[in-house]
């Protein structure tokens, strides 16, 4: 069941897409983050913690960039390494204004693993979220990359 996720950042474009099209920009901000490790320009390993129910559980993934079309957009897969699910996605952006960008992300996920009976219905009813401080984090961030 794919999930679509959309915000506004108060940057431009340029700003945006430079920022997004390296994971290692943002990935530290999205909730439940641990560690990633880039292995190629397409490839890196990644690893989250999440609640499942009540539950405490590691999810090891690898992320493969699919394509790429700059300023505009990316597609990318993802497969688990410690539990079995696959997945893709997307990352789309639009210029509003001068200094105002549309984001859109969106990802598929497919449990397939000894989890997969448990974690489908939490999925489907609890999708994770992308919450006003999840934005500000990735607007100040742009900010301090563009600044730095």
């Amino acid at each position: 069941m794919a999930k679509l996720y959309s915000m506004i950042i108060d940057a431009p474009i340029n700003w945006v897409w430079d920022f997004l099209q390296d994971f290692s920009h943002w990935a530290p901000i999205v909730p439940g983050y641990v560690s990633h490790e880039v292995i190629s320009n397409e490839k890196s390993n990644w690893v989250y913690m999440t609640y499942l129910g009540i539950i405490k559980k590691k999810f090891e993934f690898e992320l493969e960039i699919l394509s790429v079309t700059p300023p505009r957009s990316m597609t990318f897969q993802v497969n688990g390494l410690n539990e079995g699910f696959t997945g893709h996605g997307s990352i789309e952006v639009k210029k509003l204004k001068s200094d105002r960008t549309f984001i859109n992300a969106t990802i598929d996920l497919q449990p397939t693993g000894n989890l997969a009976r448990i974690i489908k219905p939490l999925i489907k009813s609890n999708p994770p979220k992308i919450t006003q401080e999840f934005k500000e984090a990735v607007t100040a961030r742009i900010y301090e990359y563009k600044q730095g």
